[in-house]
């Protein structure tokens, strides 16, 4: 006589390491079918992470250009070759210093962070073309957990220093460390809800000073009558949008790649309940 329980818990193990086989060896496809999220305006997955992995190497190498520049200008300081210069020739030496040390620490600071994100995009960049969605999810969640910690150290420095606390920066600063956090917590838990929070504000923010200047640079062109100004703002935001678009790609592909795995154990979910409920009514 045929066992049904030891048959149907044989079928349900056998139909688990199945899904699992199949999650693993179509996860190349997957990713090639994947879309973004609403936030991405359904952009296909593989195109927009190859824009930021191609933008974030050329904005990395400008900003490593910018920093061994500070760098090496402090060896201008010290030869001499401002010496002539009325305005460098009247400041003291330990002033000079003082100046000459900064730049090489930022410099210096600046020039790590550029190498280390230009790596990054790289390896973004390589693990898309090659369709590896494991990849590209651990490479946006090192880039997005350590954007999400500058940013929480940089919002919170005024309040280290006692600046800022109890003006407009100080009510600004506050939800932004908050969302910030729920980033992280998301990115922890691999949760799109928190992810989604952060988004959210993120875009209404945008939104509302994208629009601010706008208006503000229609209202100072009538004012002063001058149209140049009108156009310019409008440059001015056609900038600040794209570096927003790059800087928020991050995590709207990191929240769209939480969603669809989100969606993938519900619909295992699903066909694990379906299954136990056809040998139930055996």
């Amino acid at each position: 006589m045929i066992d049904l329980k030891s048959t149907s818990e044989k079928f349900k193990k056998m139909m688990t390491e199945k899904d699992q086989e199949e999650n693993e060896t179509d996860g190349k496809m997957k990713l090639e079918e994947m879309k973004l999220s609403r936030f991405g305006f359904g952009f296909k997955m593989t195109d927009f992470v190859a824009f930021l992995g191609w933008t974030g190497m050329c904005l990395s190498s400008l900003m490593g250009l910018v920093a061994a520049a500070m760098i090496t200008v402090t060896i201008d300081l010290n030869n001499g070759a401002f010496l002539y210069r009325e305005w460098f020739h009247d400041t003291p030496w330990d002033v000079r210093d003082i100046i000459a040390g900064l730049m090489q620490g930022i410099g210096g600071f600046l020039l790590v962070i550029a190498v280390g994100f230009f790596l990054l995009n790289f390896f973004l960049r390589k693990k898309n073309k090659e369709n590896n969605l494991k990849g590209v999810k651990k490479i946006l969640t090192i880039i997005c957990s350590i954007s999400a910690v500058f940013k929480i150290l940089v919002y919170s420095i005024p309040y280290f220093l006692n600046v800022g606390i109890g003006n407009l920066s100080g009510l600004i600063h506050i939800p932004s460390i908050i969302f910030c956090c729920f980033l992280l917590h998301g990115i922890r838990k691999e949760k799109s809800g928190f992810v989604k929070a952060f988004l959210v504000y993120h875009y209404v923010v945008f939104g509302i000073l994208m629009a601010a200047a706008t208006i503000g640079s229609v209202v100072a062109g009538a004012i002063f009558g001058m149209f140049i100004i009108v156009p310019s703002g409008l440059l001015y935001v056609m900038v600040l949008t794209f570096l927003f678009v790059f800087n928020i790609g991050f995590y709207v592909a990191l929240h769209s790649i939480y969603l669809e795995i989100e969606k993938s154990q519900v619909q295992m979910k699903k066909n694990i309940e379906f299954i136990n409920a056809s040998f139930e009514n055996i």
